[in-house]
């Protein structure tokens, strides 16, 4: 019975994430994000061991046709930096 309840709750409280706003505002947005990148390889040859800084940029335009259906095209440029390499 506890697993079937916890079950049920987690159903109900995760359906919210999925529902769009109908009443969303169409037009054009802008948005951007800036992380760290890590990349690791370890061969024979060498050694490759890199943290960089990788930043996104991405515009995008929403369409506001029928208030059921959630309609955009969007466009994005990622950056993940650049690895550096030693050799042993």
């Amino acid at each position: 019975m506890n697993r079937i309840l916890s079950v049920t709750l987690s159903a109900v409280l995760l359906s919210g994430l999925c529902i769009s706003r109908a009443d969303a505002a169409g037009g054009l947005y802008l948005g951007a994000g800036l992380c760290q990148s890590t990349i690791k390889d370890n061969t024979s040859g060498g050694n490759l061991d890199s943290n960089d800084t990788a930043f996104k940029v991405f515009v995008g335009y929403r369409f506001n046709l029928i208030p059921i259906i959630d309609l955009a095209v969007e466009g994005g440029y990622t950056d993940f930096g650049k690895p550096s390499q030693s050799i042993a």
